[in-house]
């Protein structure tokens, strides 16, 4: 979706190809998935982070939290009440 790096490579596309259409109970399925994330990380253009949650804190009388899919909080929503 987000290819910003132009990342291509050959190996990545024929295991997403032939892994597409079939359903993780195809044997043939989790080691193709294990591949392509093997591959993505020896290969990766940018670096992965785990980052499992964002702790966030605010007044009783503001409103309108909301947090973006960079999981950045979207203040200009915000309002006073």
């Amino acid at each position: 979706m987000f290819n910003a790096s132009n990342y291509d490579d050959p190996e990545m596309a024929t295991l997403v190809d032939e892994t597409l259409h079939i359903g993780p109970e195809n044997p043939d399925y989790e080691p193709k998935i294990k591949r392509m994330l093997a591959n993505a990380f020896d290969e990766v253009p940018r670096i992965p982070m785990w980052r499992p949650f964002i702790d966030s804190a605010m007044s009783k009388n503001l409103e309108g939290y909301t947090t973006w899919f960079h999981r950045q909080p979207e203040v200009r929503l915000l309002k006073l009440t």
